[in-house]
């Protein structure tokens, strides 16, 4: 988004029903979640392909399992779940029951950053797509799996009020947004694939070698990590990883694109 320095982007979170209520009834411009039927006067403008992965710590037991992972491997393990009133914990759910009857939840929160601080922290799991761990994996704070369940792979959306023209600052920030969604998707679906292919070999030669996830300490040649600093950060030009597992937009920009030229603004809001 440096090209254009005078675009200014305001984000509001919140679970994915209240967000089309919000596209629907024009208090945003458009809104990002995972797949949800569409209520009247909303659109789906476009759509990536997600993958719903466990989160642990680099070092915990989980990354080094040399099986497919399943949400049913997890339930022994203490969870940190976002709010049962958001897409993706109804997503997870349904992939297993036993999630809902056996699971062992130690915090429920709306906040995927909280969910992220306290798994990269201490010895529990939980349930996010890529995009919400993007940065953390990349610096090792973080190691995800993808799950194998039926049901685990799903899709982002993106929606817009019917017959809504994109103005051309909202227009601009799309194309930011989407080859950077891309780029996450590739780069987590080859990590994931690599990992199948390894569990695979061994398994035809009956060997016994573990397979570290992305993010973990043997994957990424760094030392484990435990209890790692609130340390975080976040990038609201590129908006990845997302803040929240969903999330709606709106713009305020100047209607000139020579004007995007004499000052930067690029605020967020969460």
């Amino acid at each position: 988004m440096d090209s254009h320095p005078g675009l200014s982007v305001s984000v509001r979170s919140g679970n994915g029903e209240s967000l089309l209520r919000w596209v629907a009834h024009g208090e945003v411009d458009v809104a990002c979640c995972l797949r949800l039927p569409v209520p009247p006067g909303v659109e789906e403008e476009r759509a990536w392909p997600q993958h719903l992965g466990v989160v642990t710590a680099p070092a915990h037991p989980l990354t080094q399992r040399n099986k497919p992972l399943r949400l049913r491997d997890c339930l022994d393990d203490p969870l940190v779940l976002v709010a049962p009133d958001m897409e993706l914990r109804v997503r997870v759910e349904r992939l297993d029951p036993r999630l809902v009857c056996h699971g062992r939840p130690i915090v429920e929160t709306s906040s995927v950053p909280m969910v992220r601080r306290l798994v990269a922290r201490g010895d529990a799991v939980a349930f996010l797509i890529p995009d919400n761990v993007a940065q953390d994996v990349a610096q090792g704070c973080l190691a995800w799996i993808g799950l194998e369940d039926p049901g685990a792979r799903t899709h982002s959306c993106l929606y817009q009020r019917t017959g809504y023209s994109t103005a051309v600052a909202m227009g601009v920030f799309l194309e930011a947004l989407e080859p950077a969604v891309d780029l996450v998707r590739q780069r987590f679906e080859s990590l994931h694939q690599t990992r199948l292919q390894s569990l695979a070999m061994d398994a035809q030669g009956g060997g016994t070698q573990t397979h570290a996830a992305p993010g973990s300490p043997r994957a990424t040649g760094a030392p484990a990590r435990r209890g790692a600093k609130d340390s975080l950060t976040f990038d609201p030009c590129l908006l990845l990883p997302f803040p929240c597992a969903e999330l709606p937009f709106r713009h305020s920009a100047p209607r000139s694109c020579s004007a995007w030229a004499k000052a930067r603004s690029c605020r967020c809001f969460h």
